[in-house]
């Protein structure tokens, strides 16, 4: 220890052992960790001695992170409500931001850079530490926030900064320790364990900071830690997002797959909820992380440069190789839009022009019939590349290497040489083709397929590698178009009834009055407010409630004509927009589903507690007064009150019941 001490501090500047490399505060959060008998009471004092801590404390505690029902005001009970390791995180997080991070630099170590990379390793590290059930998984935040201190410190306090590092190593390889060492005489691993040796900080952490890279050969209690700061640190490698940028992605150590069981460790919710926490975070500080999107344009980024310098000498691929450019530009069109009717031709396209196959379809999952069928290609309107029954592939009568691959989700070049291949291949009429399966959630969402049918140009299996990455983009960006799609649903969608909710209800009704060509003498609107419901809520509680409003709007729905419109407005209230008729016909209509909700609340009269269920609906219809439609709606809204003053479980039209109802009997008499 005392030569490694001797050759850190012979590393940094001759005045840095009277400097404080670590607040003061921080370095007292964190000896606090080590202390058993540390209460509330003690983390609360060491706050309040830091002013603009004690503010920014408070500040979180108060925001809608936490949405108390009240605003706290003490440190004390901030403590208490949200908890001994959750406070201390926080407020080692805001020092570390405050003291060290938050300062403009036009170095090539960009603090920002580095700030994220270690925001991070720290909220990974937490979540795979909850993943595998350790006690203290905050502890496990803490020790990921500075596991990186090293760099830090040869950046604020080393004879050579950490910038000048990076400007000396261009092209940097994973092996950065041994480059450190080099020039410095010193790694970062070691500068970060002699600093928090020296400022006595609880041991696991230290022992992370030494040995985030590798097996650790000190602190042996501590290998789970190590493994679990090591598995965040090369999960962030991976996505581009290390300490600074490199173009080489990181090797997982062995201490990973030594110490953890990868399999079960569900990374995609992993990654779900760190990208969910690194937005929050990003709100907080006012800097903007990068998404998840983001970062995996950066490991395609770094894979694509890691694999042409590796296959630069091979020259067994017939297909002519795209350029880096053009291989970045397909790797990149799966995210260029959240339409998968764009999505997939776009990429069919960059992958057929970027390689010079003879064609490229996408072979989608029919699960009523368990086939692949063809349904995007590439070239497209040739006849003779016409989506014909040659590829419609029937999975439960297949045999050889397409079904292995299907079973595996491993990419496959179906060959001759197979004799289980031939009857596909004869079907198809070529002798060999590629398939690449396409997992959506990693669940298998379709084929791509590839072939040289006309040029007879052999495939080579070198090709796959360059392939792949952008079948594995492609099903990412069709799983993010399902999400945004689903996002829409709600956005659009009452999550009860399963109807269009007030702003879809808003948005149908501006597209009507913004159309011109529109003859808006014919359409009714209709507002429908269930009655009594309050009383029924209160007297049956909120799930008959529920019920109630589920009931009638399946009676709405199943009333509803094609081009008509219905929705939820709010509470027990909804509304429906009739495309084409007249007063009498809109008030036909409103009497059919009061009636049937009168029917229907006598059949389930038991489950409202012997409440009846009825309504009251207001009609009104389009007059060349109304200037938009929220005029309409309002008056609607005036004749359901109307309906509910004069009874109740009525019906009233504007105009008048009176005239609508003498009008309806002359039709009947007539």
């Amino acid at each position: 220890m005392k030569r490694l001490k001797d050759s850190v501090y012979n590393a940094l500047s001759d005045q840095v052992k009277n400097l404080q490399l670590i607040p003061v505060t921080a370095v007292k959060l964190l000896q606090l960790t080590a202390n058993e008998d540390s209460d509330f009471h003690d983390l609360s004092k060491i706050i309040e001695t830091e002013p603009a801590l004690t503010t920014q404390i408070l500040k979180t505690v108060n925001s809608p992170l936490f949405n108390f029902p009240y605003p706290i005001h003490s440190i004390q009970r901030a403590v208490s409500m949200l908890g001994f390791s959750n406070i201390r995180s926080t407020a080692i997080k805001l020092l570390f931001y405050n003291k060290l991070i938050a300062k403009p630099t036009g170095q090539s170590f960009d603090l920002l850079y580095f700030w994220q990379h270690s925001l991070f390793v720290a909220t990974l590290g937490r979540e795979i530490a909850v993943k595998l059930n350790h006690p203290d998984p905050d502890l496990l935040y803490t020790s990921g926030l500075l596991h990186d201190i090293g760099k830090l410190v040869l950046e604020s306090h080393g004879k050579l900064s950490y910038s000048e590092f990076i400007s000396a190593n261009t092209n940097i390889a994973p092996s950065t320790l041994q480059n450190e060492l080099i020039f410095f005489g010193v790694n970062h691993e070691q500068i970060g364990h002699i600093i928090c040796h020296d400022l006595e900080l609880p041991e696991v952490i230290t022992s992370v900071v030494a040995n985030h890279y590798a097996e650790p050969n000190n602190y042996f209690e501590f290998k789970l830690e190590n493994a679990i700061i090591t598995f965040a640190n090369y999960l962030a490698g991976i996505h581009g997002l290390g300490s600074f940028y490199q173009e080489k992605p990181p090797v997982l150590p062995n201490i990973v797959s030594k110490t953890i069981d990868i399999k079960n460790i569900d990374i995609d919710s992993l990654f779900t909820h760190v990208d969910k926490e690194m937005q929050e975070t990003s709100k907080f500080y006012g800097i903007q992380f990068p998404t998840l999107n983001q970062l995996r344009i950066q490991l395609i980024q770094c894979s694509i440069k890691s694999n042409q310098s590796s296959s630069q000498s091979s020259q067994s691929i017939l297909q002519a190789k795209p350029k880096q450019s053009n291989l970045l530009s397909t790797l990149t069109i799966p995210h260029q839009s959240l339409d998968p009717e764009l999505i997939i031709p776009q990429t069919l396209h960059a992958i057929y022009n970027s390689f010079h196959f003879d064609r490229v379809f996408m072979l989608s999952m029919f699960s009523k019939n368990r086939s692949l069928y063809p349904k995007f290609c590439y070239p497209p309107n040739n006849s003779t590349n016409h989506l014909d029954q040659s590829l419609e592939i029937n999975i439960d009568t297949l045999t050889g290497d397409l079904l292995t691959c299907l079973r595996t989700r491993h990419p496959a070049i179906i060959t001759n040489k197979n004799f289980k291949n031939r009857s596909l291949l004869n079907q198809i009429g070529v002798n060999e083709f590629i398939a690449i399966p396409i997992l959506r959630n990693k669940r298998l969402y379709a084929v791509l397929y590839i072939d040289n049918k006309f040029s007879r140009h052999p495939l080579k299996v070198e090709i796959l590698s360059q392939i792949v990455p952008i079948a594995k983009e492609l099903g990412s960006a069709l799983f993010n178009a399902r999400c945004f799609e689903l996002e829409k649903n709600r956005a659009e969608i009452d999550s009860l009834t399963g109807l269009s909710n007030k702003r879809m209800i808003n948005d149908f009704l501006e597209v009507l009055f913004s159309d011109k060509k529109r003859n808006l003498s014919r359409i009714g609107i209709g507002f429908l407010d269930i009655d009594y419901f309050k009383k029924l809520n209160d007297e049956c509680g909120h799930h008959s409630g529920d019920e109630a409003l589920v009931l009638v709007a399946d009676i709405l729905r199943s009333l509803t004509r094609e081009g008509d419109f219905v929705g939820r407005y709010g509470g027990e209230e909804f509304v429906f927009v009739l495309a084409d008729c007249d007063v009498i016909e809109a008030h036909q209509y409103a009497e059919r589903i009061r009636a049937e909700i009168e029917t229907k609340g006598i059949e389930f009269q038991h489950k409202f507690n012997n409440n009846k269920l009825t309504a009251s609906i207001g009609i009104v219809m389009y007059q060349p007064q109304f200037k938009n439609h929220t005029q309409l709606i309002a008056k609607a809204d005036k004749a359901m009150y109307q309906a509910k003053n004069s009874g109740r479980n009525n019906v009233v039209s504007l105009p008048s019941k009176k005239q609508t109802q003498n009008k309806i009997v002359s039709i009947k008499r007539s």
